[in-house]
C-alpha cells in the first residue's frame, strides 16, 4: 500500500511539473549557468550569468512551494508529504545560505568592475595586472619608506638646531639680565650725581666750558642727562656733522676743533671688558682710551647701521638738521638713501675711488648732491649733462666733455684738472663769462695747453692778482 502511495506521489509530481512550466526548475537557465568555463565569454556575458544564477537561487523557495502544492493534490498522508519535502527544503535553504556567504561582499561584481576598468577579459590577464600593481605598490612603498627616513633625519637635524638655539637664547637672556642689573646699578649711582642737583643756570655755564666730547659723554649717562644737554647746551656754537664712510667714522666739527666717533666691526663678546653705552637704542661697547686724540671707538655688528645710529644720535642731541658732508665707499653707499630721504640733495658727496660706468650713473642720477667731488670717472663718461644740476663739481680724472657742454653749464664751481683745453677754447669761455653767459659761475679750474696770455686776455677787461685774496 505504501509503495503505491509513493508511486502515486511521484506520478503526481511529474504531472505537476508538466502542468506549470513557469514553476519548474527552469532547466534551460540551469544549463546556461553551468556552461563550461573554458569557453571565452565577454565581461558583459559573465555579469549576465552571475545575475542569472542569482535569480536561479532565488527561485529555490518557489521550488519548495510548488513541490508542496503538487504533493497536496495527491492522496499521500501529510507525514509522508513532509518527509518528501524536507530534503528538498533543506537543500534549497542551504543553497541560499551558501550563495549569501559567497556573495556577501559582492566580490564578483568588484572583480568584474576591475576587469572592465583594466580592459582585461580573462583571469590570466587580471592576474598579470594584479602582479604589476603589486610591484608598483612595492616600489611606492620603498619610496615612501625612503621619504620617511629622510623626514626623520630632517626632524632630528631641526630638533638639534632648536636645542642649540634654545641654549643660545638662554645664554643671551642671562647676559641681558646681567646687563640690566649693571645698568640699573649705574642708574642708581647716577641718580645721586651732584650735577643733577645744580641750578639750570650753573649747568648751562658748565656745558659752555667743557669740550664737545665731554658734552656727548655726559648726554650718554642717562635719559635725563640727555634731555638736559639737549635743552641747555650752548646753542650759540655752530656745529657740523660729517660722515666718512670710507674710514668709517662720524665727525662733529666745532669752530675750534672736532670730535670723532669711529664705527668698527667686531663681536660684542670680544669686548666684554669695555664699557657699554646706549647710542640711539643700541647697546654697544665703546673704547675712550684715545680721548686725547678726540676719538672714540665703538663696535657694531653692522658698520652702516652704526654710522647711521651715531649720526642720528648726534644730530638730534645738538639739533643739527643737515649733514654737511659724506664720503662713501662701495660698502657704505646705502647711506646715501638715508641722506636723500632726510635732506634731499643738500649735502656734499665725495668718493675716493674710481667709479665704473654703472656706479657713476647710479650716483649722479640718483643722488645729485649740490656738491660732488669724485676721484675718478671712466674716460668716456659723458659728464656734460650733469653740469646743469650740480652746484659744485670736482673730477680728478679725464672725462668726455666738449666746449658746448661747458658753455651750457649752470655750475657755481667747476674743477676739471685732467681735461686739456686749447687757448682758443679758453678765450671763448672767458668771453662768454664776461658777457654774463655764466650767471652762477664763481670759480673755474681747467687744464690749458698752448696758452697765449695776450691773445686770451687782450680783449677782456681784467686785473692781475698780485697777492692772495679770499673770495666769498
Amino acid at each position: 500500500m505504501e509503495k503505491m502511495e509513493i508511486e502515486d506521489a511521484q506520478k503526481a509530481g511529474d504531472e505537476g511539473e508538466g502542468k506549470d512550466d513557469a514553476n519548474s526548475l527552469d532547466g534551460s537557465l540551469w544549463a546556461h549557468v553551468t556552461e563550461l568555463e573554458n569557453v571565452n565569454v565577454s565581461l558583459k556575458e559573465k555579469m549576465k550569468r552571475i545575475r542569472g544564477f542569482e535569480k536561479f537561487v532565488e527561485k529555490s523557495e518557489e521550488v519548495v512551494q510548488n513541490l508542496q502544492k503538487a504533493l497536496g493534490d495527491t492522496t499521500l498522508a501529510a507525514r509522508k508529504q513532509d518527509l518528501m519535502v524536507a530534503p528538498v527544503e533543506k537543500y534549497c535553504k542551504e543553497l541560499r545560505e551558501r550563495y549569501e556567504e559567497v556573495r556577501c561582499d559582492g566580490w564578483q561584481e568588484k572583480v568584474l568592475k576591475l576587469m572592465r576598468e583594466k580592459a582585461v577579459e580573462t583571469v590570466e590577464q587580471l592576474r598579470d595586472e594584479c602582479e604589476k600593481a603589486g610591484d608598483e605598490n612595492e616600489e611606492e612603498k620603498e619610496e615612501l619608506e625612503k621619504e620617511n627616513e629622510k623626514l626623520k633625519e630632517n626632524n632630528k637635524y631641526f630638533q638639534r638646531l632648536l636645542e642649540e638655539k634654545n641654549v643660545e637664547m638662554a645664554d643671551e637672556m642671562a647676559r641681558s639680565e646681567a646687563e640690566r642689573e649693571r645698568l640699573q646699578k649705574k642708574l642708581e649711582e647716577m641718580s645721586a650725581l651732584p650735577i643733577l642737583k645744580l641750578p639750570i643756570i650753573v649747568l648751562m655755564k658748565i656745558l659752555k666750558t667743557i669740550d664737545i666730547d665731554t658734552v656727548i659723554l655726559i648726554s650718554l649717562c642717562s635719559r635725563k642727562m640727555y634731555h638736559l644737554v639737549k635743552n641747555f647746551r650752548d646753542k650759540s656754537v655752530t656745529l657740523r656733522i660729517e660722515i666718512y664712510g670710507r674710514d668709517s667714522y662720524v665727525r662733529v666739527v666745532t669752530p675750534n676743533g672736532y670730535h670723532e666717533v669711529e664705527v668698527m666691526s667686531g663681536e660684542k663678546e670680544d669686548f666684554r671688558n669695555l664699557e657699554q653705552l646706549n647710542i640711539n637704542g643700541h647697546l654697544v661697547p665703546i673704547d675712550r682710551s684715545r680721548k686725547h686724540d678726540h676719538v672714540w671707538e665703538t663696535y657694531w655688528d653692522d658698520k652702516v647701521e652704526g654710522l647711521h645710529s651715531v649720526m642720528e644720535y648726534i644730530s638730534d642731541l645738538f639739533g643739527i638738521k643737515i649733514v654737511t658732508k659724506i664720503t662713501v665707499s662701495l660698502g657704505t653707499m646705502r647711506l646715501l638713501d638715508v641722506l636723500k630721504e632726510r635732506q634731499r640733495n643738500v649735502f656734499e658727496l665725495a668718493t675716493y675711488f674710481r667709479l665704473n660706468e654703472k656706479e657713476s650713473h647710479l650716483i649722479l642720477d640718483n643722488y645729485p648732491a649740490k656738491v660732488i667731488r669724485i676721484s675718478g670717472l671712466p674716460h668716456n663718461f659723458p659728464i656734460g649733462k650733469y653740469l646743469q644740476t650740480v652746484d659744485s663739481l670736482t673730477v680728478n680724472s679725464k672725462v668726455l666733455i666738449t666746449l658746448d657742454d661747458l658753455l651750457k653749464m649752470n655750475c657755481v664751481d667747476l674743477f676739471l684738472s685732467r681735461n686739456r683745453f686749447t687757448g682758443t677754447e679758453i678765450k671763448r669761455l672767458l668771453q662768454h663769462w664776461a658777457i654774463g653767459g655764466f650767471k652762477r659761475l664763481k670759480y673755474l679750474e681747467l687744464d690749458v695747453e698752448d696758452l697765449n696770455m695776450e691773445d686770451v686776455f687782450g680783449e677782456l677787461t681784467h686785473s692781475q692778482m698780485t697777492e692772495n685774496r679770499t673770495y666769498k
